[in-house]
């Protein structure tokens, strides 16, 4: 492995805290000696904190998701306040009682509100039990049609460093290791304009859980290279919309393709969708 190579995998073990304390220190005085490895440094904290935003984005709008989906919960302010009250305040005023009896004293001033409690509670009780469609799942039917594809060409061998960092990427991606490949097929691109690095960079996203970051680098992909992936790059943006749920998003980029393993994602979204009606 070439020492470019050895400083990115020590650059990327002290930024996520895999290094001893003793290590962590002989890092921290090259990075005050050597401006360049300052600078790899640098580079690899924003591209980690840019795939953890993708990453915390996502969870964030399927969060929101799921709280949109949770009936609201009605809570009645005024018997909340009754109950923080003695008790004798909260009893309406009663006449004197009869001679000939005595009225024993107990809790009646509340019996209604538990009364009301227990109607609410029966209530949500029969909404949780109530028979209806089952929400679609996206996270199943993504995992059942997804599958990194081949790359073409195969593996890359080579002495200088643009074929090395192809090797360590392609290495990483067909292991599937998809958080390492896209960390390594993003350097592709940026360091050296490498437009074939951007269909497997959001490949690789998508497999990693970054669906938004996979949708926007495999739309760039489409504009800037004259592949001949279209459909390829058309199936694993749907993707992408579908693990992010957005199923009308997912339908439209399917719109077109002629793949039998386009069709059947069509059609599964399609039945998964009535479902959820």
């Amino acid at each position: 492995m070439s020492e470019e190579l050895k400083d990115i995998a020590l650059a990327e073990a002290y930024l996520n805290g895999e290094l001893s304390e003793a290590q962590r220190q002989a890092v921290d005085t090259r990075r005050a000696s050597d401006p360049t490895f300052a600078q790899l440094l640098a580079d690899m904290e924003i591209m980690l904190e840019g795939t953890r935003e993708a990453f915390r984005g996502d969870i964030e709008a399927q969060l929101r998701e799921l709280e949109q989906g949770l009936p609201p919960v009605q809570i009645d302010e005024a018997a909340l306040l009754l109950d923080d009250l003695p008790e004798e305040a909260t009893q309406p005023p009663q006449p004197p009682p009869a001679p000939q009896a005595n009225a024993p004293k107990g809790k009646q001033g509340r019996g209604w509100w538990y009364l009301v409690v227990a109607v609410v509670l029966l209530l949500l009780l029969l909404w949780w039990l109530w028979p209806r469609g089952e929400a679609p799942s996206q996270e199943q039917l993504f995992a059942e049609y997804f599958e990194a594809p081949a790359r073409v060409g195969g593996p890359t061998r080579g002495g200088d460093e643009l074929a090395e960092l192809r090797r360590v990427a392609g290495e990483a991606y067909d292991g599937k290791d998809f958080a390492a490949a896209a960390r390594y097929y993003e350097r592709l691109f940026v360091e050296y304009r490498d437009t074939q690095a951007l269909f497997y960079l959001g490949v690789a996203q998508l497999g990693a859980g970054a669906p938004t970051a996979a949708v926007e680098n495999l739309r760039e992909f489409g504009q800037v290279s004259e592949d001949v992936r279209f459909e390829a790059t058309e199936y694993y943006i749907a993707l992408a919309y579908l693990r992010k749920g957005e199923w009308e998003q997912a339908l439209f980029a399917l719109e077109g393709l002629e793949d039998p393993r386009a069709n059947e994602l069509r059609s599964a979204i399609q039945k998964e969708m009535k479902k959820s009606k």
